[in-house]
């Protein structure tokens, strides 16, 4: 986000297809060990974003943000999450009213 670099991994995504779309992103080598910097644990962030993807189809979510993610050299924790519902359908008694 802060490089507005972006890639799209449409769900359900495996880990191995998040982590070919986390190396696509021009700023990957801010995680892969370019510049001199230590390699991170791409496959957690990986790992991680798959499991957000299987939950927010399996728990019928409308939204799932993770932010910040930290990426160590090895793991990644999400700091902060928000997830929003999908609208309830109307009491039935409601809408005979």
């Amino acid at each position: 986000e802060a490089l507005d670099d972006a890639v799209v991994v449409p769900l359900p995504a495996t880990p191995e297809r998040v982590e070919r779309g986390v190396r696509e992103l021009r700023g990957s080598d801010v995680l892969t060990g370019g510049r001199g910097r230590p390699e991170l644990d791409v496959e957690a962030v990986a790992r991680l974003a798959a499991g957000v993807g299987d939950l927010l189809l399996d728990a019928d979510l409308e939204l799932l943000e993770l932010n910040p993610v930290v990426v160590y050299e090895d793991g990644a924790i999400a700091l902060d999450a928000v997830a929003r519902t999908s609208a309830p359908a109307p009491h039935p008694a409601a809408v005979s009213q």
